[in-house]
């Protein structure tokens, strides 16, 4: 029969077997089918779950399969985890374990059955796995790295029957604590890969948080901007307010761990520096990448569009702190002002404070009594508390599961010091949303809603919370009620008018929600102090807003300007390719489509659109992606 009768397509497949089945069967056969039903049940649940279809199930053995890799890899880890319960109560020489092997290939489609070495290799790296565990291919070991934390170890290059090639094999198992990288021994020759971060944004659920309590700073622009506003941001025009980058400070303590605590009084000092209505701030996340690096003033100055820095050192000891921080005029090189402080740790909130008001009074801002003591106002005075808070903000900043996991224990622990900090909770919330977020729990919803009921234990204590308006808004926004979005990012950007990343996620919900030229005043705002936000989803969002007014050459610009910053971001060629295709570059769009389905092959301009409220800007964007080539 020749080949063209049938279809191929590229997929992930799970195939799983039960170790021991012969041996459980001559031992009592009515007892090893009925436990077998148990555990059959338990992976049909989770592989609907985790949107796998079930092919076949002979006997004891499994095969599925999955439109995504990092979903069976995830399916197979949580089958794993839930197949120990109906074995907690037999002997060992009863218990019945799967392996589980994952492939990502080439398969041909007869119907609802799969055939193809795609298949034979996920059968043959079943059997390499341990009882109780996953063995994975190379091909689908390139997908999940780094996309989600798990545990791996390389097991070399393996020759299996019937497959001509040998095949790169890795062990994982589920680690919270694991970066998601493979741990390699010397004697293996295996190749580095690193992942291409492929960011399908179907839904508002799959928007990555921007804000992992990072309370940033922009200005706060009500006039609308000219055609040239995308030029000029990609040129990096100069704001009129002063304007200031504050640097992570540098932790000169004996202990690494207080690297932590440096990072959450410099995140808490950017966070009160954007409270000033007056005062331009450079976002968090964006001055974060330069941590640890040698640094130009001059040149970093015009990277960031700031006309001052803050740069600074952090010493702390058992019970006290010293801190050295200089202000930094960025086009000539020159300090403006520079101080020392060694005070009590427990002076923590008025050392933070005079630091505050000298950058004030040194940038020659004038507030008035009650801004100043809006600003200055911390929910808490007990110190303890607030050192755990500093130390969970700074683990929650480096956006990896284990870290997520220690900030919550320390946030719970500064609730504990203080049950009325109504930040900590906020912070908590903020915990949660970023597990939702980042895919590191199976029960989104229930964080999603854990998250809310700390923003309303946090407005209960405190109802000028901005951050707790911007998590409710952001809640709101990744299950899809937009207007109650709009309404709690608005109230927040009243109580803080001068956050660029506010202003960011109300551009990002603005434009779902077919309010197009709202989204572009905001995004514009936004991204001129916050360079990175969601990994380049901001340039991506600008520049498809641009598109759907026919602002072409601007939507180009953006975008040229992402991809300078985040080469690896699909998003960037999807706007690409329906650009030029409406602008008639027939080349540059075909070009940008390839791209698209060479870093997502199961790209679906359909699945694309289904993102955006409006009929309208569905139509025109799927209107410019099918004449690049897309389907």
């Amino acid at each position: 029969m020749k080949d063209e009768k049938f279809k191929r397509k590229l997929t992930a497949i799970l195939s799983a077997d039960a170790t021991g089945y012969s041996r459980l069967m001559g031992q009592d056969d009515v007892a090893t089918v009925q436990l077998l039903k148990r555990c059959q049940k338990i992976m049909d649940d989770v592989i609907r779950r985790h949107h796998g279809r079930i092919i076949d199930s002979p006997g004891d053995n499994l095969l599925a399969e999955f439109p995504s890799v990092v979903e069976a890899a995830k399916c197979a880890i949580v089958i794993q985890d839930s197949l120990q319960e109906p074995l907690t109560s037999l002997p060992e020489d009863r218990k019945m374990r799967f392996r589980i092997g994952i492939n990502l290939g080439d398969v041909i489609v007869d119907g609802d059955r799969i055939y193809g070495d795609g298949v034979n290799i996920a059968a043959r790296l079943e059997g390499l796995a341990p009882p109780g565990g996953i063995c994975i291919s190379g091909s689908a070991y390139d997908q999940i790295q780094n996309k989600m934390a798990f545990d791996c170890n390389y097991i070399g290059e393996q020759k299996v029957k019937n497959i001509a090639a040998p095949i790169r094999a890795y062990t994982i198992k589920a680690d919270d604590e694991a970066a998601g990288t493979c741990s390699i021994s010397q004697d293996n020759d295996a190749p580095q890969h690193r992942l291409r971060l492929v960011l399908v944004l179907a839904t508002l659920a799959v928007a990555v948080t921007a804000a992992i309590y990072l309370w940033l700073g922009g200005p706060n622009r009500e006039t609308k901007e000219s055609p040239s506003t995308a030029s000029q941001m990609a040129s990096g025009a100069t704001p009129e307010k002063p304007s200031i980058g504050v640097l992570p400070f540098n932790n000169f303590s004996a202990d690494k761990e207080q690297d932590f605590f440096c990072d959450g009084i410099t995140s808490d000092i950017i966070t009160d520096l954007t409270k000033f209505r007056q005062l331009s701030v450079t976002a968090a996340h964006t001055v974060f990448q330069y941590k640890g690096k040698s640094i130009d003033i001059r040149k970093l100055g015009r990277e960031l569009n700031v006309g001052y820095l803050l740069k600074g050192s952090i010493q702390k000891t058992d019970d006290r702190i010293r801190i050295n921080v200089q202000l930094i005029d960025t086009a000539k090189g020159d300090h403006v002002w520079a101080d020392r402080y060694d005070e009590k740790l427990e002076n923590i909130f008025q050392l933070q404070d005079k630091i505050i008001q000298t950058i004030v009074s040194t940038l020659a801002i004038q507030i008035g009594d009650a801004e100043r003591l809006r600003v200055m106002r911390k929910d808490t005075k007990n110190y303890r508390a607030y050192d755990y808070y500093i130390h969970g903000i700074g683990q929650m900043m480096q956006r990896t599961r284990s870290a997520n996991s220690k900030a919550r224990r320390l946030l719970e622990k500064a609730i504990e010091f203080d049950p009325e900090y109504a930040s900590a909770y906020v912070a908590l919330g903020w915990y949660y949303m970023i597990q939702a977020d980042y895919g590191w729990t199976e029960f989104i919803d229930q964080s999603y809603h854990r998250a809310m009921a700390l923003v309303q234990k946090a407005l209960n204590i405190d109802n000028s919370q901005a951050a707790a308006y911007e998590l409710r808004g952001s809640v709101y926004a990744r299950t899809g009620q937009l207007d109650l979005a709009v309404a709690d990012l608005q109230h927040a950007l009243e109580l803080n008018p001068n956050d660029a990343g506010l202003q960011l996620e109300m551009g990002h919900v603005f434009f779902y929600s077919g309010q197009t030229e709202r989204a572009i005043q905001h995004l514009e705002t936004g991204l001129r102090f916050n360079l990175d936000w969601r990994g380049g989803a901001a340039d991506m969002e600008l520049g498809l807003a641009y598109y759907l007014r026919g602002r072409y050459e601007d939507a180009v610009n953006i975008v040229r300007r992402g991809i300078s910053r985040h080469k690896d971001f699909v998003g960037h060629y999807i706007t690409l390719a329906a650009v030029y295709a409406q602008m008639g570059r027939v080349d540059d769009a075909e070009n940008a489509a390839r791209k698209v389905l060479k870093m997502h092959p199961f790209f679906e301009v359909n699945d694309y659109g289904s993102a955006f409220r409006n009929q309208s800007d569905r139509e025109k964007i799927a209107d410019g992606l099918r004449k690049a080539g897309l389907k």
